[in-house]
């Protein structure tokens, strides 16, 4: 797939975890996380106080991660995670849909979309 979970700056982060597992990740405190000390002054000086890293499949393999930051301490709870797996999910089913249908995603990424 071309992305390197097994970097030693990576392994354990959110992103880290989800690349090499399939399933979401998350730092809800990135300011204690010592996985997240390499970015700890740019979560500091941007206000980010959570994280959280899900992965986009395409017939369940790992294909990108969907990563979202939060200026709240444990903004990811149960109720929010929900709300992105389902989300994420939905996008991963429409990935293979298209793909399904012929559809090649890097083809029509800078393709203007019509309107009627």
């Amino acid at each position: 797939s071309g992305m390197n979970y097994s970097s030693a700056l990576l392994r354990g982060t959110p992103t880290g975890r989800a690349l090499a597992t399939g399933t979401y990740a998350i730092s809800n405190d990135v300011l204690a996380d010592p996985a997240m000390a390499p970015w700890k002054d740019e979560y500091i000086k941007h206000g980010i106080r959570a994280n959280i890293s899900l992965p986009l499949k395409k017939e369940d393999r790992v294909i990108g991660i969907f990563a979202f930051h939060s200026a709240v301490e444990d903004f990811f709870d149960c109720q929010e995670v929900d709300l992105l797996l389902e989300a994420t999910g939905d996008i991963s089913f429409a990935l293979e849909v298209m793909e399904s249908l012929g559809w090649n995603v890097a083809e029509h990424r800078h393709t203007p979309i019509e309107r009627r």
